[in-house]
């Protein structure tokens, strides 16, 4: 592609965010200012693959975050009667919160009901979850899942949307992208014409290994796949949706909701692979 534009889709992108994942990067600046050289930064949004941001420990901890909540409502409630602080004990290990809870006067039935819930509390909120696991989760769960995904389709969701990958021109990504609204970065003009020119590559002779490491700290240059370059193009209406909601207008431009169905099909495919 010869120029960047709004809706531009850049690939091999750092996030502070979502450490270590390749990410892409989706322009919104204006079209205007872009087109007439008026920005001296080009600010983007951070997204990636559905697949991607649902096994990342964020993505899944946002999904089970409506579970995670109501459990810990449960727990708190009953610990509270004992005189203890959910707020002190909601990050202990279940060893170290069963430790507590038998030295409380609860029954035995009362104790292992208390103690099975934090191991699910604690077992939702871990970042050492392996895949398998959160596959495992998923199918037990997809009432929950469908739904989660179901209202950000609807716009519902604040901090992210859900783009299916047809929204894209040239369709270079085969499942649905999620992108972070909150997640906003920008590239300098210099970055600009590297992209452009496919300069930032570990295989780039021009470089030298100080230029490679700086381009490192934002694009996967050290790491696999080991460059980044511009890749695609947010189509209309689709660009106009995200940099709508990204403005916190929440204003429809006339696409549609993903259906029931095709959730349910996506969420099947990830979580059965």
């Amino acid at each position: 592609m010869s120029s960047i534009t709004q809706g531009t889709v850049i690939s091999g992108v750092r996030s502070e965010k979502y450490k270590g994942i390749n990410c892409y990067a989706i322009v919104i600046n204006a079209r205007c200012d872009l087109a007439q050289g008026k920005a001296n930064k080009i600010y983007y949004l951070i997204a990636m693959s559905l697949e991607e941001w649902v096994f990342s420990s964020i993505g899944f901890s946002t999904i089970f975050n409506s579970k995670i909540n109501d459990i810990g409502k449960k727990i708190k409630q009953k610990i509270e009667s004992e005189g203890l602080s959910w707020e002190d004990l909601q990050d202990f290990s279940p060893v170290d919160f069963n430790k507590v809870i038998e030295s409380t006067s609860f029954k035995g039935k009362e104790k292992d009901s208390v103690k099975v819930e934090f191991l699910q509390f604690s077992h939702l909120r871990s970042d050492k979850l392996s895949i398998e696991e959160k596959r495992e989760i998923m199918k037990n769960k997809k009432k929950l899942v469908n739904n989660f995904f179901a209202e950000m389709s609807n716009g519902k969701n604040s901090n992210y949307l859900i783009l299916p990958s047809t929204a894209l021109k040239e369709v270079v990504v085969d499942s649905s992208i999620i992108v972070d609204l909150k997640e906003l970065d920008y590239l300098d003009l210099k970055q600009k014409d590297a992209l452009l020119k496919y300069d930032i590559d570990n295989k780039n002779i021009r470089l030298s290994e100080d230029e490679k490491n700086v381009f490192n700290e934002k694009y996967f240059v050290l790491d696999p796949p080991g460059y980044a370059m511009v890749v695609d193009e947010v189509d209309s209406p689709w660009i106009e949706y995200i940099v709508q909601h990204f403005a916190n207008a929440f204003t429809r431009v006339g696409v549609d909701n993903l259906s029931k169905e095709q959730i349910e099909e996506t969420i099947n495919t990830i979580s059965d692979n």
